[in-house]
This record gives C-alpha cells, structure tokens and sequence, in this order.
C-alpha cells in the first residue's frame, strides 16, 4: 500500500477517533452522541474512508464502558455502513447506510445489554 494512502487512512482513523473522544461520556451507552459520524459519508467520496472509518470506529470504542462488545459489533456496523455507502446509487442517499445500520445495530445490543426498549437506543 502507497504511503499516501496509509496516511489518508490514519488521518480519518484519527479524526473519527479524536471528535468522538472529544464527547467524552456522551459519546458511549444509550446517548451515543458523535460529531465524528458526519465523515461516515467519506466512503461514498474515496474507498480509504472505509478502513478509514472501521479503524477510527474501533480506537474510538476502545473508551466504551462496554468494552469488547462495542469494539466488535459496533466496529462492524461501522464497516458495513461504509461498504453501503460506498456504494449508494446517488449522492443523496450516501447518508442512510450509516444512520440504518448504527441504529439496527448498535440499537439492539444496547437495549439487550442495558436493558432498556430498542425504540430508546435506536433512535
């Protein structure tokens, strides 16, 4: 891989980590409030967002108080929500892959693990 391209990767790893950090507390459990989910349209521009945004996604879970849980699954919605966009047929509906697959998934295991309805953490 070119060098230019590991950079570009690191650089939107580092990004998506660093705003989701920045959140501190909000960013985990049921809130889920990241600013970095605004690149999640990355992968529809370049396909280095994609592992861009899976590495970020995890480094950037590595603070969850969920521990392994959120860097498994929440790290693999984060890489078929790139996969999907990568390939959405227009530039509008780049933005839904990412809101669809975080909300389906990352929604349902945390209402299983904190016990609260998905329509809580779904949305």
């Amino acid at each position: 891989m070119k060098t230019r391209r590991i950079a570009v990767i690191g650089m939107i790893a580092g990004l998506y980590a660093a705003l989701t950090y920045a959140l501190g507390a909000v960013a985990y459990l049921p809130q889920q409030i990241r600013f970095a989910e605004a690149l999640a349209v990355l992968p529809y521009l370049t396909p280095l967002a994609i592992p861009g945004l899976t590495l970020g996604t995890f480094l950037a879970n590595l603070g969850s108080p969920l521990g392994w849980i959120d860097w498994v699954f929440g790290t693999l919605a984060t890489l078929v929500a790139a996969c999907l966009t990568r390939h959405a047929p227009h530039r509008l509906l780049a933005p839904l892959p990412p809101v669809v697959v975080n909300a389906v998934v990352v929604g349902y295991y945390l209402a299983v693990i904190l016990d609260l309805p998905f329509a809580a953490t779904a949305g």
